[in-house]
């Protein structure tokens, strides 16, 4: 456990030297009344580490108001946001209503949630929290630190879109070793969704609903992004462009089924100098061939 500390608390100096005390601005009116997305760090609960991702989204033409969940940082507070799952509902359920507020003076707007990390279970609480007949639009986990076996059913049915779930079969220690170790956020010692992706007969019982989740796995062609293969390259700039942006567009089919579909939604994709993915790079990467992925 003192490695696991001293590993956190090394990735969040890192952090504090690259980023600062950055906050989000608060939306404008403008950005208010074109949709809302609302991110969710990971359990460090520190706004600053997600500026990479969003300002992704800005320069990729989301110009939707962005909200950042700032309120569950606390000193020495990771283990206990990973852990307290009590809390994190209640926390989850005061987001959910200032959702449902949002969705009284904008009824038809879309909002959708991104989660990093342990923040990827909280989006999907979020959403169990809310009343059926709020909706969301799209839900992203990004290497969501919650059990292969969660059931996404009450979660969907909050959704008009997807669920759409990246995950990174590289992240051994943290959604492998550190969640067998210290639980998943749903208090399961196990390997993290964000690993492995959802087992999804479990995960989803209705087989007319599966459909609804989109798992992408982790390739190296995504190494050209700045995602690594790596717990926190998640949080890559490039990757977050190139990969989540897309899934927050306002024409729901920019959400990609193939490789070749991703690269064309990235706004980028024409002026890259890096290998598209899906495309063989410099490694000599195979295709991703289909996200789809039912275990």
């Amino acid at each position: 456990m003192e490695s696991g500390r001293k590993y956190l608390l090394l990735m969040a100096m890192v952090g504090l030297a690259m980023t600062g005390c950055w906050q989000p601005q608060p939306p404008t009116s403008q950005e208010l009344q074109r949709g809302m997305v609302w991110m969710m760090p990971g359990v460090s609960g520190w706004v600053p580490e997600i500026y990479p991702a969003y300002r992704a989204f800005r320069d990729a033409g989301v110009d939707r108001a962005i909200r950042v969940n700032d309120r569950w940082f606390r000193a020495w507070g990771m283990f206990r946001n990973l852990q307290e799952i009590e809390r994190n509902r209640a926390l989850a359920a005061e987001f959910a209503a200032e959702i449902i507020e949002y969705r009284k003076n904008h009824p038809h707007q879309p909002i959708d949630l991104v989660g990093y990390s342990g923040g990827g279970a909280m989006v999907l609480f979020i959403a169990e929290a809310l009343p059926e007949d709020i909706h969301l639009r799209n839900i992203v986990l990004c290497q969501a630190a919650i059990s292969p076996d969660y059931d996404l059913q009450p979660a969907l049915r909050r959704v008009t879109g997807h669920i759409v779930n990246f995950h990174c079969p590289s992240d051994g220690f943290m959604l492998g070793w550190g969640t067998r170790q210290f639980g998943t956020m749903d208090r399961k010692f196990v390997e993290s969704a964000g690993r492995n992706g959802f087992n999804i007969e479990q995960a989803i019982a209705d087989s007319r609903q599966r459909d609804r989740l989109r798992q992408v796995a982790w390739n190296r062609d995504m190494f050209w992004t700045g995602h690594w293969g790596t717990h926190l390259s998640m949080l890559a700039y490039g990757w977050n462009r190139r990969y989540i942006a897309p899934c927050l567009a306002i024409d729901d089919s920019a959400i990609p089924l193939t490789a070749e579909e991703a690269h064309v939604a990235s706004p980028d994709a024409q002026r890259s100098d890096r290998p598209a993915a899906g495309s063989r790079g410099a490694g000599g990467g195979d295709s991703m061939g289909r996200f789809v992925r039912h275990r």
